[in-house]
């Protein structure tokens, strides 16, 4: 059986390769036998084997994410026998610790994401968190970024099943945002904890607060080096007022002042500018009084009178989202009301 299932591999792979082809009539012929093909039982065992074989990128992150789509249903993953998915959760983080290129990395990271979606609440996959553990804290800052990379597949798609394990995610993620040898660890770990915010619970509240400024400090960093993962990083606090806002009151002050001091900094992209006053904007919003008690209203005003001059002398349509967002601080900012919550420190 395992000659028939090697041939099918081979014949499947081979057909994965013409669908990268530059010609449109095989593209669509590949398409048809790979329809074809799906109807086959064997289709994600021959995937596999093409995923762990094969010695092209491409082919191997076409198979991870046609495995990702045959298991992505938990009805799907449970129609498994055993022994497959055994299979799977037993190769698939060792295929993740082989693959050198970046795409097919990616793509198998969400497999694991998805198994570790279908696993967690039975604790069928110890030895995933197991993996997270080790890798997050080795010596080695690629070993560190591999393990942020998987963390962050998982809270992608999984996080409400991470409850159970909330506070030692929240610690392993504490110590990924002190990387500095490998700032991308600590970048990957604000997105792990933006997608974990929304089912922190009242017990892991403090966790999450005790981190906001070290937070700040990565942002800073990122800032400086690549500021769409610092726009990205901002999320975490977008998420935040969304959803748990009495985590920012205590650090208000120090994170309006930096959101201000990005929006004033020309040098910085308009992406980056335009984020952080909507941050301000939405801060403004829903705390009103804090932001009076901290004497943050002329301060805004002096960042915020600058930009409006320059934007009305270069009236230029391409600064709508900037201008969107000053009027909005503007008419938010001045009038303090009684929907500001009593959370305020």
């Amino acid at each position: 059986k395992d000659s028939v299932l090697i041939s099918m591999a081979a014949s499947l792979e081979e057909i994965l390769a013409r669908l990268l082809a530059p010609d449109t009539d095989v593209i669509q012929k590949a398409t048809q036998e790979l329809k074809e093909a799906f109807t086959n039982p064997d289709t994600l065992q021959n995937l596999c084997h093409i995923l762990g074989t094969s010695a092209q990128p491409q082919v191997r992150q076409y198979a991870a994410v046609l495995i990702r789509r045959k298991i992505h249903k938990l009805k799907q993953w449970t129609a498994l026998d055993i022994s497959i998915k055994n299979s799977i959760r037993g190769n698939i983080l060792q295929l993740l610790i082989h693959e050198q290129e970046k795409s097919p990395r990616t793509a198998i990271s969400q497999i694991v994401g998805v198994v570790a979606r279908h696993d967690t609440p039975t604790n069928q996959w110890p030895a995933l968190f197991e993996f997270l553990v080790t890798f997050v804290k080795d010596d080695d800052p690629s070993k560190r970024e591999l393990g942020m990379i998987v963390l962050t597949s998982v809270t992608s798609v999984a996080a409400e099943q991470m409850k159970p394990h909330m506070v030692s995610l929240l610690n392993l993620l504490a110590e990924a945002l002190s990387d500095r040898v490998n700032i991308e660890v600590a970048h990957l770990s604000i997105k792990s904890m933006t997608d974990l915010v929304f089912y922190i619970g009242d017990d892991e509240m403090k966790h999450l607060q005790n981190v906001v400024p070290r937070v700040l400090e990565v942002i800073q960093v990122l800032a400086g080096l690549d500021e769409d993962k610092a726009c990205i990083a901002l999320e975490f606090f977008d998420e935040l007022l969304e959803s748990e806002v009495a985590i920012i009151v205590p650090h208000l002050k120090p994170l309006l002042q930096y959101c201000l001091q990005i929006a004033s900094n020309k040098d910085y992209t308009d992406a980056l500018r335009v984020k952080a006053m909507s941050f301000v904007a939405s801060l403004v919003r829903l705390k009103k009084k804090t932001v009076m008690k901290h004497h943050m209203v002329e301060p805004i005003l002096r960042v915020l009178f600058p930009i409006i001059c320059d934007d009305e002398e270069e009236d230029d349509d391409d600064e709508d989202d900037e201008s969107d967002e000053i009027n909005m601080i503007s008419m938010k900012k001045v009038e303090p009301d009684d929907d500001d919550d009593g959370c305020d420190e």
